[in-house]
This record gives structure tokens, sequence and C-alpha cells, in this order.
């Protein structure tokens, strides 16, 4: 309408860190800001701090393409296309494949369904809403950079001991962002003092709870300690509880729980008893 005012939603800190698009100095206050949350006796700062972690190091965002306020001049140049012109010709002269949508994207297939809906089927897609997917440009730096500061896996594994299944699962999600293909950092992670107790409490609660996005993430957690200490290989091996609800996630889990519980029993599978 003629004379409104369309406000502009502000990027987050932690997406403009994983974009690049903030200081040195500004970077370390974000990282500070987000590993102290983790030391907090408040459950919302716990799972704050932890999926600011996540964010800074997942190598995709969500941006929404409903809003073009919100996307900056980067996201709208990858994300909103060109029309497709139809023609041989024309799709020459574009790159990236036509979407469902009859538009290109420099990106190749630019969004992804999100469902706001936990019910299944057509009616989940009703309700589904279009996000495009950022690919981050400094979250492999961001590992390392996030890696060596002092206790942060620490604080990492008490979360996931001491959180509610929320603040757990945004635990188990940054530690297993954060160690992902850094070898360092899977070292790092698999020393911790009692993280295998720690991973074995949490997937026991997801089990119980039956929290198949939970259990994934614990059991990519269990992954990176797995491929990070293979010391570690023998004591998974003989944890018979552990083992057992490994194999029901394998067999009874979703697509994701049953494929990363599969890829742990996999690594240790030499140690299993027989």
């Amino acid at each position: 309408a003629a004379g409104q005012v369309t406000s502009v939603m502000p990027i987050p800190r932690h997406m403009r860190y994983v974009q690049g698009d903030l200081d040195p100095e500004e970077q370390q206050r974000v990282i500070r800001e987000a590993t102290e949350r983790l030391k907090s006796d408040e459950d919302e700062e716990m799972c704050l701090g932890a999926e600011s972690l996540y964010h800074m190091t997942s190598f995709t965002s969500g941006v929404s393409i409903d809003d073009h306020n919100a996307m900056t001049d980067y996201d709208k140049a990858v994300f909103l296309g060109k029309e497709s012109t139809g023609t041989e010709e024309g799709e020459k002269e574009q790159s990236g494949p036509v979407h469902v949508d009859g538009r290109r994207y420099l990106m190749g297939d630019g969004f992804m369904l999100m469902e706001d809906s936990e019910e299944g089927g057509a009616k989940a897609e009703k309700h589904a809403r279009r996000v495009a997917v950022m690919h981050s440009r400094s979250c492999i730096d961001n590992r390392v950079i996030i890696g060596k500061v002092e206790g942060i896996f620490e604080d990492l594994v008490n979360v996931m001991k001491r959180g509610s299944a929320q603040a757990r699962f945004e635990a188990c999600r940054a530690a297993s962002q954060i160690a992902f293909r850094n070898n360092d950092n899977k070292i790092a992670l698999a020393n911790v003092p009692d993280v295998l107790e720690a991973i074995r409490d949490v997937l026991q609660k997801a089990y119980e709870e039956k929290d198949q996005k939970c259990i994934t993430q614990a059991c990519r957690v269990l992954g990176g300690i797995v491929s990070g200490n293979r010391k570690l290989h023998e004591p998974i091996a003989k944890d018979e509880k552990l083992i057992s609800m490994l194999r029901a996630f394998l067999e009874q889990g979703d697509e994701e729980a049953s494929g990363q519980a599969g890829k742990v029993l996999n690594c240790v599978s030499a140690h299993i008893p027989l």
C-alpha cells in the first residue's frame, strides 16, 4: 500500500559471522558470548549458545525467500534467480537447472521445504514454507577457530549431561559439527572425560522419548568420537547397552538415525563380542 513502511529484518550476528561479514574482534566476541552461554544455569541460554556455535560451523543455513528484505544482496543474487526463458539459447546463458518453480538458481537447486507442521503427507506439504539454502563461505575456518577455544568441548558435554531435551539436541548438533572433518577437534572431543557416558545417557533418554532427531545428532557425535580416537572402539563395542541401542536405531530408527547408527556400528564392529 502507498506510504507503507516495510521493516528490514536484521540478520543475527551468528549468521553474519558465517557469511564473513564481521571483523576479527567482533568474531571473537560472538564466540565468547556463545561459549559463556554454555556455562549458564538457564536452559534457554545453553540452547542459544549451542545453536549459535552450530550455525557458525554449519555448511548450510536457511534464509527465508518469502521476505526479500531479510536477505543480503549476495543472498538475493544467489536465491532469487532469473526467470527461465524457456528457449535452448536462453538457457545456455543462465547457470543452473530450471527448478520446479520455473526459475534458475546460481547454485542449482536453490531452496528446500521446511515443514512447520508435524503432520505427514499432503497435510504437511500444505503447511511447508520455502527456505533458501546458503552454503557457508567460512565454516571450515570457523571450526578451527572455535575448536581452539579453551574448554569448548567440555562445556558442550556438560550441556549434554545437565540440559533439557532441546539443550541436549543443540549441544550434540554443535559438537558434531565443530568436529566434522576436523581431526584435531575430533580428538579433543574424544578426550573429554566422561564423554561416552554423556552420549550414552543422551541416547538412552532420546530412545525413551522416541526423539529421532536427537538420536541422529547423538549418533553423529559418537561417530566423530570413534573416528577421532581408535582407543575408544573397544570400550564402545563392549558396552552391551549402547550396542543394543545402536542396533535398535539401525533397525527401527528413521532414515537419518538408522544411517548414523550404522556408521558407528561399522566403525567398532571388529571389537563387538560374538
